[in-house]
């Protein structure tokens, strides 16, 4: 597979009839572009998402390497959207499954510790996890609403200080669980400046293809 160069750019109006949930006043970057229903073998792009969502039950066989190598690779791209002398509040949306979960996947600690050691003036936000494990949306028959995201999700009172946060997600595909953490972050911070979501890749759909 060829290499390509991450290119953080922000969602414009010709994307977003492919995140039928993000408002074109909604601030949402990303680097790469992921193929739907392409596989790993799609494009590079494809690849690393796969590899950076291999699931828990892989570790210790040969294929964990790849899950690292994606990480390493996520945090190195991510750290090209901050500048370095700069602070800022970032806060991933949480995975499906709760800490504690056999199928809880860490990528995201694993993903901001490196990120820290890049950017050490990143302040990493716990803010919003799971209330309770859900079934991941590209596993279940039919896409979840925004109510049954927020529903499921959980603001940490420690964290009633902040002005801003910055939401941190692998693929942006609908924009519902972006939409969920922003209704949540603006419930519980009604005078936050800015809520922004950066994202590894967005969807995109081959062949002329909709949603």
């Amino acid at each position: 597979m060829a290499t390509t160069e991450p290119n953080w750019r922000r969602v414009d109006l010709i994307s977003l009839a492919d995140h039928h949930h993000i408002d074109p006043d909604d601030y949402c970057s990303y680097a790469r572009e992921y193929i739907s229903g392409g596989g790993y073998k799609a494009s590079e792009t494809n690849n690393l998402v796969s590899n950076f969502k291999k699931e828990p039950s892989k570790r210790g066989t040969y294929q964990w390497k790849y899950k690292i190598q994606a990480i390493d690779r996520f945090a190195d791209e991510l750290a090209r959207a901050f500048e370095p002398d700069e602070s800022y509040n970032v806060c991933a949306i949480p995975p499906s499954k709760v800490v504690g979960d056999p199928e809880y996947d860490s990528r995201f600690e694993d993903l901001f510790w490196r990120l820290r050691l890049i950017r050490p003036k990143i302040r990493i936000c716990n803010a919003i996890t799971r209330a309770y494990s859900v079934e991941a949306a590209h596993a279940r028959a039919s896409r979840p609403t925004i109510d049954e995201v927020y529903q499921s999700l959980r603001w940490d009172t420690e964290y009633d200080d902040l002005d801003y946060l910055i939401l941190i997600d692998d693929v942006l595909t609908a924009g519902t669980s972006f939409k969920a953490c922003e209704r949540l972050i603006r419930e519980h911070l009604p005078h936050v400046d800015f809520v922004a979501g950066l994202f590894w890749a967005r969807r995109v759909f081959p062949n002329g293809t909709t949603p």
